[in-house]
């Protein structure tokens, strides 16, 4: 820990406490976030000095929850709790959420947790058994996919074992939700989920995800996304009039764009 912030300290007068006290040395080594992307050289020394606030700040956010729920709350809680306490939760959710608590939490809080235990307790292993026998379109669209999800990353999904964890996530929720199957986007989405939590995890949040929270996102017709894209669009024009002049100036294809913060989907343009 480089540098301990009080309440009131901006990520400006952070970088330039730890820009202090950094040792030199610490700018020609090769760092990687927490996902485990690589920094850039020139990014080096700012990454440095985020970190030291990021674990700082985390640190205090584990202290907050302890006060408030105890330290096993997370790890004896089966669903989302009831109440007040799903509002607590809630409230201190979106200022951050432990690292290591982060899996129980949005399995509990998503309704992920119900979902599973709806199952038989084999559910996602039965999935996973019937691979090497099925095949489809999906399956096919996926594996083009696979290389493709953050393929020049050195994060953990560019690793063979990681992308096999992928590979099955997105595989066996194909075979659960035909109606779905698979949608351009979900690599990206399953990738980011299983950087931080594991493979079933990702398969229950996924599930969630498609069927309750974005239950017309990811189909053929993506008919809630066209919807959304077309409301956003209005408002960018409405309230954003400069962004949006610059986006038809320099030819920014703004469905494209647009459509990422929906769907997880990158843009061709950004390749």
């Amino acid at each position: 820990m480089l540098y301990e912030p009080s309440d009131n300290d901006t990520i400006e007068t952070v970088t330039a406490e730890a820009e202090r006290l950094l040792d030199e040395e610490i700018y020609n080594q090769e760092m990687e976030d927490f996902y485990g992307f690589r920094v850039p050289p020139s990014g080096t020394s700012t990454w440095a000095h985020l970190r030291s606030y990021f674990d700082c700040r985390g640190q205090r956010r584990i202290a907050e929850w302890e006060d408030a729920f105890g330290s096993q709350f997370f790890s004896v809680m089966g669903c989302r709790p009831p109440g007040s306490d799903y509002a607590t939760v809630q409230r201190m959710a979106r200022r951050g959420i432990p690292r290591h608590w982060r899996q129980r939490v949005y399995m509990a809080m998503s309704g992920a947790t119900e979902k599973k235990e709806s199952e038989a307790s084999d559910y996602y292993a039965s999935l996973v058994a019937q691979l090497a026998s099925r095949d489809s379109v999906s399956f096919r669209q996926i594996e083009l996919d696979i290389d493709r999800t953050f393929g020049h990353s050195h994060t953990k999904i560019a690793t063979e074992a990681r992308r096999s964890v992928l590979r099955r996530v997105l595989k066996t929720y194909s075979m659960r939700n035909p109606a779905v199957g698979y949608c351009q986007g979900l690599n990206f989405i399953v990738g980011f989920l299983t950087l931080g939590v594991d493979e079933e995890t990702a398969f229950w949040l996924l599930a969630v995800i498609c069927e309750d929270l974005f239950p017309g996102y990811h189909i053929p017709t993506m008919a809630d996304t066209q919807t959304d894209m077309l409301v956003i669009k209005q408002l960018i024009a409405e309230e954003l009039p400069e962004l949006d002049e610059f986006t038809s100036d320099v030819g920014l294809r703004r469905g494209c764009w647009l459509r990422s913060f929906f769907t997880g989907k990158r843009c061709g343009w950004l390749n």
